[in-house]
């Protein structure tokens, strides 16, 4: 993996309807990065309900943290919980991926909706 002092924050772990989730990663990376894909998947109680990839800098355009990818990043992305969301544990995994197949960075987050 390429990222190095790589951080991942969530919080709470536990959450309930009109509860916020907080998502925070941060990393240094010294290769800049300006191709690429990302691949996002996340299941709920060991099922799946998302598998989605593509085009890296594509997906990151208007983020936080759009291409060339470089130095120190930070993203931090909240969002609400709403009654759209089924109760369950979710886990989640992130992966950025150079064209050759190296990995820029993979995260993993686990929270539950109560």
């Amino acid at each position: 993996m390429l990222a190095q002092n790589v951080y991942v924050g969530i919080a709470p772990q536990v959450l309930t309807y009109g509860d916020y989730l907080e998502t925070i990663t941060s990393y240094d990376l010294g290769y800049k990065v300006d191709e690429g894909t990302y691949s996002y998947k996340t299941t709920l109680s060991g099922f799946p309900v998302l598998n989605e990839s593509g085009d890296l800098c594509t997906k990151l355009e208007g983020s936080q943290t759009p291409c060339p990818l470089y130095g120190e990043l930070y993203s931090n992305d909240r969002i609400q919980i709403t009654s759209d969301y089924v109760k369950g544990t979710y886990r989640s995994t992130a992966i950025y991926r150079l064209l050759n197949g190296t990995d820029i960075i993979c995260v993993n987050y686990e929270f539950s909706i109560v």
